[in-house]
């Protein structure tokens, strides 16, 4: 119901700015109007601020509301306006402010989810650690001791005219492939 009440208010701000620009009123009196200020407008705060701005210098110099074409009508329905955002706005920071358990709740639920997903990682990387850790025992305990003490680095790969193949691990070590 807020969004109605600040998409009119914004409405009216527009067009008494426009108003107050088309006139060719000056440079003290546009900026008094808001006009040329940069406006937040899915920002209640803002909206209303603008809003108090306006009615309170339409109210403070009458003649010159009246000279830009700001009626009484308009000042009434911006005033009822602001009033309603205001009262909506209050609402809903009351609401939020009486529902801290139902808040409480949901944000131990995602912390709940939260630890749950960071063990369920945990574990898997475990398990990637453990499996790769595992292939390496078992590659380990297929080559000789000489590799397995990480001495030999580079094997050179032979062949020779009788088809067989060797491996040169080292000028210590040497396998024969058949």
């Amino acid at each position: 119901m807020a969004f109605v009440w600040i998409g009119q208010g914004l409405a009216h701000v527009r067009q008494i700015r426009k108003a107050v620009r088309r006139c060719g009123a000056p440079a003290e009196v546009k900026k008094a109007y808001g006009v040329g200020l940069h406006l937040h407008t899915n920002i209640a705060r803002d909206v209303v601020a603008l809003m108090q701005q306006i009615l309170e210098r339409a109210k403070q110099f009458p003649a010159e509301a009246e000279s830009l074409v700001i009626l009484k009508q308009d000042t009434d329905a911006l005033e009822k306006e602001r009033t309603a955002i205001l009262d909506t706005d209050t609402k809903q920071d009351t609401k939020r402010a009486n529902s801290p358990l139902a808040t409480r709740e949901r944000n131990q639920t995602a912390n709940r989810i939260r630890i749950r997903i960071r063990i369920r990682i945990r574990i898997r990387i475990r398990i990637r650690i453990r499996s790769r850790s595992r292939s390496r025992l078992r590659l380990r305990a297929t080559l000789p001791n000489s590799m397995q003490r990480g001495i030999l680095r580079s094997p050179v790969l032979r062949t020779s005219s009788s088809r067989t193949t060797s491996i040169e691990l080292s000028p210590r070590t040497r396998i024969d492939h058949c």
